[in-house]
């Protein structure tokens, strides 16, 4: 792929590999650096990983937070185009190694902000760990990776490897709940994706801290829960407390919100502040610790290896009750739940009454938690059901389900009524009913009809924000805007800002047409303080009653709503009154308002 050119990308390097995709550095038009995410090519007919992929844009779509990586572009099915973060991920900064308490502080204060704003925007990121947190070159802090927010199941293949980093991604089949053992709560590893709120990501940032403070793997990778005594005393007390409570099991016991656990870390404390009677103690007990220590040794030396921590199997299906077979030996019903099991390579089979029996391979470490999640299929009923649409290569829906691209060849249907639709860019959607028997072999054809008559609108938003249309979003920063090709007629708009709200306009399109429409949130106030006789004096601006810091003569910068205006000068009064001012966003260009006040000496 080096040196691979893909629409206006030049690959360059490649920049590490996940589940679902690659990342590589690129640059764009030979101007400015860029990561570019591929979707992997073993994936790249499987609907559940064009999912994730599609989810992890849309989530990144609604973001717009400097300490959250910026998704740039997204071409549907083919690549995501993000920020190219120049430093480390969290996991190299940490090395195995304590930080510094104090720079601990504000790398995790930069982590809850960015999470607080998504998680009040609605986006749950579920799979927050040390890889997925980037430091900058220059120090700042970029969460990334949001490609299992607001999913509900993850896909996977049927040879699975359990290490004791969790599992590896393996060929299409097998459908396994998505998370990062010892970073992901209790709740998402033995429940599903849908059940995971807020209170999951506060979990994962505190096995996270816990990292960092202490430079050691957390407990949590061995379903242990995280205490006092796992720390040691260059770990500041508060810090350890927040810890234990962003980490507890029961997630109503932890912090209840990313603001929350903010507020708490802000009043930490992380300056090195000696305990005499702690050191007093320990100097105390040194003796009797060198006394004991050769009685210890010989108990540890004589306790058996069976004692160590073995892996554990848990196993859930959709629907549950199938048989879990363990090397062809009955081991017990889904959902199963702690079952131990010895490392090396293991064969699993899931039999139920009126579904496919599924098999799959999995390699077990000495030491791994193995969460499965099976999805069972039902057994064949004999009914396939062949789709052509003319032209082809449209999206083919039965029952509302996507079933394949056109031509869809042999598809295993069950009997009964369904609604068929078929989906492709600049035609209308065509709709049928088919009646699907048991035990037949059925063929449609649908054309349809021509394209209809087509338009492009640019949009943007000023300073940045989001723009839909057309049922599509897409974030845009400035004027410059994003294009559009929209059928002709009439189009809702919806302008977002992060801050500010939004906009929404109604545009009428006709064929042919190229439109553009920016949206100014954004209103520029001019203000100038003079004397009576004309000459400009400055003065300090006044917004609200509150002091902007700076003086007039300024432009300052003016979001939609409410503001009273005015200046103040040591020895001087205004002549006139406040002036009220009513911000709203603009479709016409940017605004410019110019507001002079005259002082007069007391």
């Amino acid at each position: 792929m080096i040196g691979k050119l893909i629409d206006n990308y030049t690959i360059l390097e490649e920049l590490g590999r996940g589940g679902m995709g690659i990342v590589y550095k690129a640059k764009e038009d030979n101007i400015r650096f860029v990561a570019l995410k591929l979707i992997s090519s073993d994936h790249s007919d499987d609907l559940n990983f064009l999912g994730f992929f599609e989810r992890e844009a849309k989530s990144m779509a609604t973001l717009d937070h400097p300490n959250i990586v910026k998704l740039l572009r997204y071409k549907a099915g083919h690549y995501l185009v993000m920020d190219y973060v120049r430093g480390k991920t969290l996991e190299d900064v940490v090395g195995g190694q304590p930080m510094d308490p104090g720079r601990v502080k504000e790398v995790f204060t930069s982590l809850l902000e960015a999470l607080e704003y998504a998680h009040r925007i609605g986006v749950i990121h579920r799979d927050l760990k040390p890889t997925n947190i980037m430091i900058r070159e220059d120090g700042v802090v970029k969460v990334m990776d949001f490609g299992i927010a607001k999913l509900k199941e993850y896909t996977s293949s049927p040879t699975i490897t359990i290490g004791p980093d969790g599992p590896k991604p393996a060929p299409q089949g097998t459908t396994l709940r998505a998370f990062s053992p010892g970073y992901s709560a209790p709740e998402q590893e033995l429940g599903t994706l849908g059940e995971v709120d807020a209170r999951g990501d506060i979990f994962s940032l505190g096995v996270m801290l816990f990292e960092c403070l202490t430079g050691r793997n957390s407990p949590t990778r061995e379903r242990k829960r995280i205490t006092t005594k796992d720390f040691g005393d260059q770990v500041p007390r508060e810090m350890a407390k927040i810890v234990i409570k962003a980490t507890e099991d029961d997630r109503s016991n932890r912090f209840q919100t990313a603001e929350e656990m903010l507020r708490a870390l802000k009043k930490t404390d992380t300056g090195k502040q000696p305990d005499q009677r702690k050191w007093l103690k320990l100097v105390l007990s040194a003796l009797f610790v060198a006394a004991t220590l050769t009685v210890i040794a010989l108990i540890l030396f004589r306790q058996e290896e069976g004692t160590r921590a073995v892996p554990v199997l848990s196993v859930v299906s959709s629907p549950a009750g199938a048989n879990v077979f363990l090397d062809n030996m009955l081991v017990g019903q889904t959902p199963l739940d702690s079952f131990q099991i010895t490392s090396g390579e293991h064969t699993i089979g899931l039999v139920k009454e009126g579904f496919e029996r599924l098999d799959t391979g999995l390699v077990v470490a000495e030491r791994g938690i193995v969460g499965l999640w099976f999805t069972l299929k039902r057994s064949f009923s004999g009914t396939t059901l062949t789709v052509f649409s003319s032209p082809s290569g449209a999206n083919a829906y039965l029952d509302g389900e996507f079933i394949g691209i056109t031509p869809v060849t042999s598809y295993p249907a069950e009997p009964g009524v369904y609604p068929l639709r078929i989906e492709k860019a600049g035609f209308p959607a065509k709709d049928s009913t088919m009646e699907i028997r048991a035990n037949q072999t059925i063929s449609v054809s649908l054309a349809l009809r021509k394209p209809v008559s087509m338009a492009s609108l640019v949009l943007g938003v000023v300073p940045n924000g989001t723009v839909s249309v057309g049922g599509e979003s897409r974030q845009v920063t400035g004027a410059s805007g994003t294009s559009f090709r929209l059928n002709a007629g009439t189009h809702a708009v919806v302008f977002t800002h992060p801050d500010f709200g939004s906009k929404t306009a109604s545009l009428t399109l006709r064929s042919g047409q190229s439109s553009t429409l920016i949206c100014y949130f954004e209103t520029q106030v001019s203000i100038v303080s003079n004397t009576a006789a004309g000459n400009p004096i400055p003065s300090l601006i006044i917004v609200n009653g509150k002091s902007m810091g700076n003086e007039a003569p300024a432009v300052i910068r003016l979001g939609p709503g409410k503001y009273r205006l005015s200046v103040a000068k040591d020895g001087y009064t205004m002549v006139e009154q406040e002036r009220e001012l009513t911000i709203t966003p603009s479709l016409e260009g940017q605004k410019e308002i110019r507001v002079v006040f005259t002082l007069r000496k007391l």
